[in-house]
């Protein structure tokens, strides 16, 4: 995880942000079904996307090394 990009998908995200900062990582994208109106603060760089962003994000992971 040392450096990587950390795909969430959680049901829970609140809290992943620090657990991948702590073991390293360089941000995480949360998958999140909420549509909040509201700006986040999360402790790594990171970024909320639905369900439909986060599947086409794991198929990229899993299609390349």
């Amino acid at each position: 995880m040392k450096g990587k990009l950390v795909l969430c998908e959680l049901g829970s995200e609140w809290g992943a942000d620090s657990v991948v900062k702590g073991i390293g990582g360089k941000g995480i994208l949360l998958e999140s079904q909420q549509y909040l109106d509201a700006a986040q603060i999360f402790m790594a760089p990171a970024t909320m996307v639905n369900a439909t962003v986060s599947g086409a994000v794991n198929d990229y992971i899993h299609s390349t090394t």
